[in-house]
């Protein structure tokens, strides 16, 4: 099989969602968990550190890819003249709000990382001094 080195699976093991086989009902408690709007509840707490795992790296990936999206809009700013130029600034400003909101979130699933943490598990925080 000659090819079969450069045809990638179909399908790849092990990058099923965590919170697939669940309604969607307990999917917005448990993000409601990780953002930190709701009290985290010690039943599922393995379920909401794997889904917050997940979250932060999708979002880890978004971080890497926004910020470029703005400089692709800016040339056309400032070139640009009438509406077309104000809608690129709105789509500029636009992209500007999501990026702070990625970042607000990926702060966010860090922070609930920490806060239930094992006490003894390697990079565990310890508490406040």
């Amino acid at each position: 099989m000659p090819n079969a080195n450069k045809i990638a699976p179909a399908a790849e093991m092990g990058r099923i969602d965590v919170l697939l086989s669940l309604d969607d009902e307990e999917r917005k408690d448990i993000r409601r968990q990780i953002l930190g709007k709701t009290p985290v509840d010690p039943d599922h707490i393995v379920v909401s550190r794997a889904a917050a795992v997940q979250l932060r790296k999708n979002l880890a990936t978004q971080l890497i890819l926004l910020p470029v999206l703005p400089l692709i809009f800016i040339p056309q700013v400032i070139r640009g003249a009438g509406f077309l130029s104000w809608l690129m600034a709105a789509g500029v400003a636009i992209l500007v709000i999501g990026l702070m909101h990625v970042v607000r979130d990926f702060q966010r699933a860090g922070r609930f990382l920490d806060r239930t943490a094992e006490p003894g598990a390697p990079g565990a925080k310890g508490p406040p001094e």
